[in-house]
Formats: C-alpha cells, structure tokens, sequence
C-alpha cells in the first residue's frame, strides 16, 4: 500500500491530524511492508525524509543490531515512483488486426448465417462480426480476453441496440464451451487455427459451419472458399463421428424384380470429411470408393467382388449410432437405378 494512502486512513479514522499513538503504529505494521512503514511512521513522527530509513530501527537494539537493521531496510527499501499501480496486460496469442466489412459480410454469407444460427466469434475484437451477425437475425456471441475490447463490444451492442441478440464474453476461446454454436468465425493465426481444431471437431454438433478468414487448417482441406479484397475465406463443416463397425440392411423392396433384402458388413474410418474402410458382402471384402461425409451426410460407392453387378452408391444420414438413407445401381449408360432402402446400427 502506498504511503499515502495509509496517512489518509489514519487522517479519516481520526478526523484530524494525525498524532502518534499505538493504534497508528499498529495500522502501519499491519498494511505496510517495512521499507514502506519507515517513511510512513517518519510522516507520523515529523522526522524528515532523509531519516525515514531509519526511524524504524528500535532505540534499544545494539549498535550491531541497529547496523543490520538499517542494511535490510535499504535493501527492501523501493522509490514509491517505481511501484507498479496498474495490472499487468493479459497475453495475447493473436495481434488486435479489425476486419473489413466487406469481408465480414462475405464470411456470413459464405457461412449462410440466418435467424435459426448461433454464431461464435473467436476474438471478436471491437465486435464487428458479432454485430453483423445479429442484425441478421442470429444469436450471437463474442469471445476476447482483452477487457478493453470486451467494454468497447459492448458499448457498440448498446448503441446499435443489438444487446438482445448479441453477448461477449472476456475469456480465452479455449475455455469456451462450443456446443449450442452453429456458425464460429476466426480470424487468427495458422498456428492458433491448428491449436483450436481439435476443439472444433469435438465441441461442435455435425454440420456446423467453420470460416476463417485468410487462414487454413493445414491438413483439413476446406469444403468451400471464397475471395473478397484480396483475402480467401475458407470453409469447413464439422463431419459426424462415423467410425466404427456396422451391421447394415439393404432392402430391395418392390423396386426390383428380386424384392429381397441383404446383409451389408462396414467397417468405417474417418479422415476430417473423408471416409474410408471396407464392407463385407457376400462374405468377401470390398474396398470403398468415393468416401465423403459432408455434416451427417455419409455416402460411398462400392463394386460388386466380381464386378458382374453394376456398382452400389449409398448416401446415408447418421443419427446417434444410426444409419439410414438410400442406394441405387450405377448403371452402364451412366443412368442410375430405382432407389433402395438401407440402414444400419453401430456395433
């Protein structure tokens, strides 16, 4: 506590000048460190500055005492215009760079936000994205660690009349829970973008929209980009979790001639949106072909062992440990068959 401030308690509890007393020293020992009471017990005493190092040495201490006393004092002692008053900035992991708003209209549309989306804007900066968003009828939600940001965030939502709509939230994005998120928006760094992508694969819901701004994920291929002044918007829709083994059905029905059904064996692995393995049918294996997952979407091409069939395209959705959609035979003229009911369970 600075010494000043310690006088003008004792001068408001007292009401008064202030007079040495106990209680006076006492309040000094308890908020002060010692470098710091020697001054403050020398403005109580009326000792002049010169000899406020050592007015808090005791008069009964040897002169041996008094000598180290007095070493220590000088060495914790600290001039009051080198403390530090204010707390120290928080580290940032990306500079404060404002996007344009050209730019900032064309993420939105390259993301189709609407009034059904939750938007996330990972470092929000003045808050630019969060408000665009908003007026668009979406919720919206921004995430900065820099206070300041965060306040001039929200005196820009106030003066727009936005703040129904739009929240901020000064904390890392990494802390942040992503999952009722739709939409999330970045405008960071390279390395930033791979530290956040396992966070993005795992907190969000399958087909969730990602958009960066001039930044890639590296190994995780975009599903879509776009161009606006100079800069490439990148996107990318979060694929489901279709790993695994599963045991399908695939029903011919009335649409063909053989009206039957038959057992398909899979056995899935994902790559970011693209799938690969094998199936089993007719008890031999069969590689997929054409593999891809676009949201909850998962479709695949497979031959027949032989090849004496015409290839299978499937194109299923995945609801929970479901799969379900439709097949159809790729026929030689380049025409595709009825379509067929197929669906499977995850082991």
């Amino acid at each position: 506590m600075h010494t000043g401030s310690v006088i003008c308690r004792l001068r408001k509890r007292r009401n008064r000048p202030v007079i040495a007393s106990k209680s006076a020293e006492k309040l000094i020992d308890e908020f002060v460190d010692c470098g710091v009471a020697a001054r403050c017990r020398a403005r109580l005493h009326g000792t002049p500055r010169y000899m406020s190092r050592q007015a808090s040495i005791p008069t009964s201490a040897t002169s041996s005492q008094r000598a180290d006393r007095a070493d220590r004092v000088e060495q914790d002692w600290r001039d009051p215009r080198e403390l530090q008053i204010h707390r120290p900035q928080v580290r940032r992991d990306v500079p404060y760079v404002p996007t344009d708003d050209a730019v900032v209209g064309a993420m939105l549309d390259l993301a189709q936000v609407s009034d059904h989306d939750v938007l996330y804007d990972l470092g929000c900066g003045d808050g630019r994205i969060v408000h665009a968003a908003a007026k668009r009828g979406a919720r919206a939600v921004g995430v900065d660690v820099d206070l300041q940001r965060i306040h001039e965030c929200q005196e820009n939502c106030k003066r727009m009349g936005l703040s129904r709509r739009a929240s901020f939230l000064h904390k890392s994005f990494f802390d942040v829970d992503l999952s009722e998120a739709t939409v999330v928006t970045l405008y960071l760094l390279p390395s930033i973008n791979l530290k956040l992508r396992p966070k993005l694969l795992w907190d969000l819901r399958p087909g969730a929209r990602v958009v960066s701004n001039n930044f890639d994920m590296k190994e995780w291929p975009p599903d879509a980009t776009a161009t606006m002044n100079y800069r490439i918007l990148y996107k990318w829709t979060i694929p489901a979790w279709v790993q695994g083994r599963w045991n399908c059905v695939v029903d011919e029905g009335h649409e063909t001639r053989r009206g039957r059904r038959w057992r398909l064996g899979l056995n899935l692995a994902r790559h970011f949106q693209r799938v690969r393995g094998s199936a089993f049918v007719s008890g031999q294996e069969v590689t997929l072909m054409e593999g891809r997952i676009c949201g909850d979407q998962i479709s695949f091409t497979l031959w027949h062992p032989q090849h004496f069939l015409p290839a299978m395209h499937f194109i299923g959705h995945l609801r929970g440990n479901i799969l379900r959609g439709t097949c159809r035979a790729k026929a030689a003229d380049g025409l595709d068959g009825p379509a067929m009911a197929w669906g499977g369970v995850r082991r």
